[in-house]
């Protein structure tokens, strides 16, 4: 997704993809359905065509990348909302966990532009 937003709309093969990035073709032809699936990216057909960013790079957020790809952002089973767990009531690390799940969550918020800015840091918001 870095690759494609660094390349400005301009559709990319997937073996172009794979050399540049040093990710091997099968598997790169996975995430690309997979973020095809989620209208994160784009596709022509052709000579000329390729993948490439259904949106502009700052309206693309890293945790919708992450969703796409089958990444969950739960870090503990109590936290989801199918938790059956006994003692969540008295738990005593459960805060801790509740906040470093708000802290991912507001990180993953960055868009893929802001993470791809040259020479520059992603905000911490």
């Amino acid at each position: 997704m870095a690759f494609l937003a660094s390349r400005e709309g301009s559709p990319l093969s997937l073996q172009v993809i794979s050399q540049k990035c040093r990710v091997s073709f099968p598997f790169l032809a996975q995430i690309m359905l997979k973020l095809k699936r989620a209208q994160l990216v784009n596709s022509l057909r052709g000579s000329k065509g390729g993948y490439f960013l259904s949106r502009a790079p700052q309206e693309i957020k890293v945790k919708e990348i992450l969703e796409a790809l089958g990444g969950e952002t739960i870090l503990v089973e109590c936290l989801s909302l199918k938790s059956r767990c006994p003692s969540l009531e008295e738990c005593l690390t459960r805060p801790f966990w509740m906040n470093l799940k708000l802290s991912l969550e507001k990180l993953l918020e960055v868009s893929l532009a802001e993470l791809t800015q040259n020479k520059k840091e992603v905000r911490h918001r």
